[in-house]
């Protein structure tokens, strides 16, 4: 993942600010969202606490975002 991604932490309302990815979505759980070089979100989901599940969601999104590609 470290390889793949930077890792922030970012208010949801800095998200609301720039995009509707979020809308309708349930904040009860945790949730990950991939956003480009502009700060924009790409995709979104809830996050599973199962560590193998994590790991197979992380390594499919480093495929389809290899570094350089979200922008």
């Amino acid at each position: 993942m470290n390889a793949a991604f930077i890792t922030a932490l970012v208010p949801l309302a800095q998200i609301a600010e720039v995009s509707d990815v979020l809308d309708d979505q349930s904040m009860e759980r945790s949730r990950w969202v991939v956003l480009d070089a502009d700060l924009h979100p790409l995709e979104q989901h809830v996050i599973h606490a199962n560590g193998e599940g994590g790991e197979s969601a992380m390594l499919a999104l480093a495929d389809r975002y290899p570094p350089g590609t979200a922008s």
